[in-house]
């Protein structure tokens, strides 16, 4: 009776609630066209993804960067203790990264000085609620030192594979730069866009979790009755 009970409180699942979303474009083929973009104390990059089409939104799960290297520069005059920092943003009223939701947990501290940053996949956690058919970004930068030096990988082909389909990933990066003490930061979009895979899980609407609780006591009571 508990694998009857198990399957059919599934059956029951809002489409698409059962497993995650995902959308990537780590398919695309690296080409010379768009070199890696290393960000630092001055400079964020971001990419943006649009959600999918479900009614409760998402819980968004995972976001994952290709890290090309990770570099301590040992110069005099720079301050030590750089880190790497990942964020979600909501789009302002331009399509820019807006407001700053959530910073996200996962490699910060260069593996040389014991930290788990190092080339490949990095993965960052999340816990933050995002609305449906909504554009937002995930930046990359470096905080509390200047002495860090993160790659990333990067890619001209705007392409993306969505799993359910409905997410795409934004066909314009977004850079800014606040090396120049004496001027504005510089604000960069172009066709380069980074490496980025996004994870969210489906979140059901109040009505369908009312209907989940109300089949799972009904399926209670028959197996009771069974008995």
């Amino acid at each position: 009776m508990k694998k009857i009970l198990h399957t059919s409180l599934i059956a029951v699942l809002p489409l698409g609630y059962a497993w995650a979303d995902t959308v990537s474009n780590f398919t695309n083929e690296k080409n010379g066209l768009c070199k890696p973009f290393a960000v630092s104390q001055s400079v964020l990059y971001a990419g943006s993804f649009t959600t999918g089409g479900f009614a409760g939104g998402y819980k968004l799960d995972d976001v994952v960067w290709s890290v090309v290297s990770v570099n301590i520069i040992d110069q005099v005059g720079l301050t030590p203790g750089g880190k790497f920092q990942v964020q979600l943003w909501a789009a302002d009223g331009l399509g820019n990264p807006g407001t700053v939701i959530q910073t996200l947990t996962g490699p910060s501290t260069p593996a040389v000085l014991g930290g788990t940053l190092k080339p490949g996949q990095a993965h960052y956690g999340s816990t933050a609620l995002l609305n449906a058919n909504t554009v937002y970004w995930v930046s990359a930068t470096v905080v509390g030192g200047n002495d860090l030096r993160v790659r990333l990988e990067r890619t001209d082909l705007p392409t993306e594979v969505s799993n359910p389909p409905g997410w795409s990933i934004g066909n314009k990066s977004f850079a800014l730069d606040s090396s120049d003490p004496y001027n504005e930061p510089t604000i960069t979009k172009d066709s380069c866009l980074p490496y980025l895979t996004i994870v969210a899980t489906p979140v059901p609407e109040p009505s369908s979790i009312a209907l989940l609780g109300l089949t799972g006591a009904g399926l209670l009571l028959i197996s009771r009755r069974r008995k």
